[in-house]
């Protein structure tokens, strides 16, 4: 056996097959950059996608409302209250058995990453109004566009006396999903706007409100930490939101552990809640839906929650 055979020479007329160190590693830098590149951009799309689903999904609930109205003369009151709008909405579901019903697509904001159909969750809600509740001889007296079945108040466009393009009638609210009963603090102020939190002391809501708005709107300096509540979404749903505090901001109740949580104590703040940032979509009396900023002061939320409260005129909000 000769050396040639052994150790055969290379022959530069026969091309090289595969890719040295160095080019492998400048096609790897390649491929990351363009997919840092890409990434980003495709999350801001679906981001915006659902964002825009979420706006055309509330539009629709605010016409099958409008809807409503011209057929019975007045909104839906509470109590599956979303229900009464399916036949308005081209949705035919039956809700008699929790078992068999799922929550139809229209109500459901595809960027509320718990949002279950299964739980028959809803991601939009009523406004009860600015939070501030007065209490009559009927029950609750709420000033927003749905009024619980105690109070017995039919709502007609001829109750909103402040106007109603600056009328607040639905917002996004985000579902807890299966966060319910989280008891670690640390975990819940990861994402505090998706619990409501017990407050230090009672309030007394008729007289105290302002005491109290001001008290939870301190919640986000967490300088006490509250007692972690988790939510029950059937009276919430049945409730609705209110503009007590900002959208996104972190809810409260009006009253002090331990409480059993009948229907009474679940006056407080209920705010409006959405994944999408900066703010929530909120649906108008008018029909008009808008993107309000969650750094929108909150006399001017307040107000816009309120459909007879004599406020002056918000403006541009």
């Amino acid at each position: 056996m000769n050396r040639q055979q052994v150790c055969p020479a290379v022959n530069p007329t026969v091309p090289r097959i595969g890719l040295t160190v160095i080019e492998l590693l400048v096609v790897i830098g390649l491929l990351s950059l363009l997919l840092a590149l890409l990434v980003p951009a495709v999350q801001r799309s679906r981001a915006a996608a659902r964002r825009v689903t979420c706006f055309n999904q509330l539009k629709q609930i605010a016409l099958a409302s409008h809807q409503y109205h011209d057929q019975f003369g007045h909104f839906p009151i509470a109590g599956r209250h979303m229900e009464k709008l399916m036949p308005f909405m081209e949705q035919a579901v039956d809700l008699s058995s929790v078992e068999t019903a799922f929550t139809p697509p229209p109500f459901l904001c595809p960027a509320d990453p718990l949002i279950r159909a299964r739980r028959l969750d809803c991601s939009y809600f009523s406004s009860s109004g600015s939070g501030q509740v007065k209490f009559t001889s009927t029950g609750f007296g709420y000033d927003g566009m749905i009024c619980p079945l105690t109070s017995r108040v039919l709502i007609s466009l001829s109750d909103v006396t402040d106007g109603t393009s600056n009328t607040a009638m639905y917002s996004e609210r985000l579902s807890i999903g299966d966060r319910n009963g989280v008891t670690d603090d640390t975990e819940a102020l990861r994402n505090k706007k998706l619990h409501m939190w017990y407050m230090s002391r009672d309030y007394n809501l008729r007289t105290e409100f302002k005491t109290f708005q001001a008290d939870c709107l301190q919640h986000s300096s967490i300088r006490a930490v509250p007692t972690l509540c988790p939510i029950f979404d059937g009276l919430i749903t049945i409730i609705g939101y209110n503009h007590a505090v900002p959208p996104n901001h972190p809810g409260c109740y009006s009253i002090a552990p331990p409480r059993h949580l009948m229907v009474d104590d679940f006056n407080g703040a209920i705010p409006a809640t959405s994944m999408h940032d900066g703010g929530v979509h909120t649906a108008f009396v008018d029909g008009h839906v808008a993107f309000v900023s969650e750094l929108i002061d909150y006399n001017v939320w307040m107000n816009l929650g309120s459909r007879n409260g004599g406020e002056p005129d918000v403006g541009s909000w």
